[in-house]
């Protein structure tokens, strides 16, 4: 008979059935949609027919309800009458996305999305952040999940060194002081996977020997013990298993329980706080190397964020300026396209070749679908006089560059929410001429024979050289994984040829091409300068032959100051060397990091679409920032043991030639200087300049701005509401001071949570430091 130190003074324990479902990894969503249908009809057939199983938990996601009627549409009445009595739970996410790699409005979309599905087959969304295999979770998810109204949060991933001070059971807390708590499962969503009752025993009073004295610290009792793993099916003897549990361990509980059952139980007292990211691989893997796998599915999703949110406004605006109804509808299904390509083993590229060979399918249909909404957007707004229109859709006033094809560019200055029109004239010649620099009003650059660039800001008088040098090196890991080979060097190319593709008088154009037998890529870069524009502008295309390798622009700065790198509703602030893990972690930590757009160092920020992964390395001189352009690898996962920068398997050794990342590649990316003299908000403001340009159309329009913001705020959103009354704006304050935000046009408006509830007139118009904000305006009769 146990004695009480083998469970730690551990008496109540929670066991919650559930299956984890990756809709797309190792094998298709095809594959695995079927192999849904016949484990959720056994759940359905167990529930019904047992009364002492009370419950089953379909993982944390709405969407397996939609893609299990699609194949069992017979079955919707017995799966409503269990999603009704509460006997399965869903939800609260319509996917379980990475959260990382997507933006702030989709991590927001996609628990309206989740809330929206599961009660349309009559369930309440669980009221738990329940997001087990994610591989890290950002800054601001406590406030993201506080604006649903949920105050727990379920995690096996992310914690580093950081659990000597917080345990396994903390409060959470985003900078602007929105709190979950958070509850390490002990330490996966698989720990109670067993084979019989000595296993089961075996198991809990490892459980209780390991993480007890966590528990009780924070005045714990209750276990989280999870019955389920990947695509597992339910365990049908579990209710006879928690019986003989309770007799062979007297004095405790095996209760079959809910998310939500487990943390309505828990009363914590005095917990600790930690704000910041969730990172750390000490207790799990987190594998970050996935910022990097498939590059091109990064950038195709980057473009198709950022296509649906302009087109979003667009639509937004048309209807303060008609009285239309917004067409929340369609907008939903374009969303609903985009969130599907957001699963973690999805986004990540980290699955078989079928699946993101679909994924680029569905983001093609997501282009036709919102160059739709674009045509029907701008009906209305016609006008005459000029070969072109420009639509600012930001809220600041700021110039762009507008350009057409066979058209000369023009710069043009517009106010937020404004659109023009917009003469172009016939495009002039070219004359490329052998050459290595270009000059605009503000800044010169000039290409060294390596390739590498001298930079001259010319309003600080700033000069920086080095740079844009290209790194490879080989890469003998996985689509998780970067793993270096010992010994081996980086190649950086010796010698490039430059010359001046177009010298003014408004653009100026510099090619610097480069080739290389081994690694075996050619790459060309055109370095790009705008008059009254205070950023170099870089477009460059790689044909890669060669595999097993990592590319990246390598950035030198003269500062060792803390990094800035954009996130969800925030400017993360990263230290340039991050501290040395105190014990030996599952997976090492990874020296590169990820950004949604800018990544700042000093006096310079790199910007760009769609290449998240950076690293920030000291050097003799400073620091450099290396932006990675390609990691071609061929396989999902290496075995346990076969690469230094992850001793413990992720997945399947399924080969992946596309993985490779073979042919022809388009990056684009920006380098602003002077970023030393903005703060967080200019800084991102900044960013969205370069990656929203004005939306360009080949017939000119023309509008003013139905609403004007002003304050010192970062703008997310302007969307139709999702009850259709209204519209719905969403602001963020980055910064570690409160901003005021002023609104004005011809609505009433309001504040309201992020789920567009519980509305708040006597709520004002300044955000605190980290804030974000959701406003629902009411357009005026």
């Amino acid at each position: 008979m146990p004695s009480s130190d083998n469970l730690a003074g551990l008496r109540r324990f929670f066991v919650v059935p559930h299956t984890h479902w990756d809709r797309e990894w190792y094998v298709p969503f095809e594959d695995f949609q079927l192999q849904l249908a016949s484990v959720v009809d056994e759940v359905i057939d167990v529930l019904e027919s047992d009364p002492s199983f009370p419950c089953f938990t379909l993982d944390g996601q709405a969407i397996v309800l939609e893609d299990y009627l699609d194949a069992r549409p017979e079955n919707e009445g017995r799966l409503r009458a269990l999603l009704e009595s509460g006997r399965l739970e869903v939800g609260p996410s319509y996917v379980l996305p990475d959260e990382l790699l997507v933006g702030a409005e989709p991590l927001v979309r996609n628990l309206l999305m989740g809330r929206a599905v599961c009660r349309r087959f009559g369930a309440e969304p669980a009221p738990v952040g329940y997001m087990p295999d994610s591989f890290g979770h950002p800054l601001q998810l406590p406030q993201i999940l506080a604006g649903f109204g949920i105050d727990s949060f379920i995690f096996s991933r992310g914690l580093g060194d950081q659990i000597d001070e917080v345990g396994v059971v903390f409060r959470w807390r985003s900078p602007d002081g929105s709190e979950v708590r958070a509850f390490q499962q002990l330490p996966h969503y698989g720990n109670f996977v067993v084979r019989d009752g000595d296993d089961a025993q075996a198991r809990t009073e490892e459980i209780g020997e390991r993480f007890g004295p966590a528990l009780r610290s924070a005045g714990v009792r209750e276990v989280l013990l999870c019955d389920g793993e990947d695509h597992r099916r339910i365990r049908r003897d579990l209710p006879a298993l928690c019986t003989e549990l309770e007799d062979r361990l007297p004095g405790t509980s095996f209760t079959i329980a809910r998310l939500r059952d487990y943390v309505a139980a828990v009363e914590p007292t005095d917990l600790p706080a930690w704000t910041g990211e969730l990172l750390g691989s000490r207790l799990q893997n987190v594998l970050r190397g996935v910022n990097s796998a498939r590059l091109y599915l990064k950038r195709a999703n980057d473009h198709a964020e950022r296509r649906l949110l302009e087109v979003e406004t667009l639509g937004a605006l048309r209807t303060l300026h008609t009285g239309h109804r917004f067409p929340t509808s369609d907008f939903r299904l374009a969303w609903r396209q985009l969130l599907k390509c957001h699963p973690h083993d999805s986004i990540c590229g980290c699955s078989c070749d079928e699946v993101h060979r679909d994924m680029l399918v569905r983001y093609e249909q997501l282009e036709r679908t919102v160059s739709q909404l674009q045509r029907r957007a701008l009906g209305g707004f016609d006008a005459h006089g000029a070969t072109a229109g420009a639509v600012n859709l930001l809220p600041y006033r700021r110039r762009c560059l507008v350009e057409l094809p066979g058209m000369e560019p023009a710069t043009v200055e517009l106010d937020g929410f404004t659109a023009r029109p917009v003469e172009l004239a016939p495009r002039a010649d070219a004359h490329p001429h052998d050459g290595s620099a270009i000059e605009s009003d503000l800044i010169r650059v000039e290409a060294a024979t390596d390739g590498t660039l001298t930079m001259l800001d010319k309003a600080t008088g700033r000069r920086f050289d080095g740079l844009h040098a290209l790194e490879d090196e080989p890469d003998v890991g996985d689509l998780y994984n970067f793993c270096p080979v010992d010994g081996a060097g980086t190649w950086r190319p010796a010698s490039a040829a430059a010359r001046v593709l177009r010298d003014g008088p408004l653009v100026h154009e510099l090619e610097v091409r480069t080739a290389a037998d081994t690694p075996s890529l050619t790459v060309i870069t055109i370095v790009r300068l705008i008059d009254g524009i205070r950023r170099v502008e870089f477009a460059t295309t790689i044909d890669n032959a060669a595999e097993d390798h990592r590319l990246r622009a390598v950035f030198p700065v003269a500062e060792t100051s803390d990094v800035r790198a954009e996130g969800q509703f925030a400017l993360v602030h990263r230290p340039l060397v991050p501290p040395t893990p105190r014990t030996e972690w599952c997976e090492p930590p990874d020296p590169t990091q990820h950004t949604l757009g800018a990544v700042a160092l000093g006096p310079l920020a790199i910007v760009t679409k769609g290449l998240p992964e950076y690293e920030a390395r000291p050097t003799d001189e400073g620091a450099e920032l290396c932006v990675t352009l390609l990691r071609c690898v061929g396989m999902i996962s290496r075995r346990g043991g076969e690469i230094a920068t992850r001793p413990v398997c992720a997945g399947p050794p399924t080969q992946t030639p596309d993985g490779q990342c073979l042919g022809r590649h388009r990056f684009e990316y920006a380098l602003i200087p002077g970023t030393d003299e903005l703060d967080d908000a200019e800084l991102l403001r900044a960013s969205q300049d370069y990656r929203y340009g004005f939306l360009v159309t080949p017939q000119p329009v023309r509008f003013d701005p139905p609403v004007n913001i002003d304050g010192d705020v970062v703008f997310s959103c302007l969307k139709g509401a999702e009850d259709g009354d209204g519209l719905i704006l969403r602001c963020c304050n980055p910064k570690t001071a409160p901003a005021n935000i002023e609104i004005a046009g011809e609505f009433d408006i309001c504040r309201t949570r992020l789920d567009e509830t519980e509305e708040d007139a006597e709520r004002g118009f300044e955000l605190g430091p980290g804030e974000v904000a959701t406003f629902r305006l009411r357009p005026r009769a």
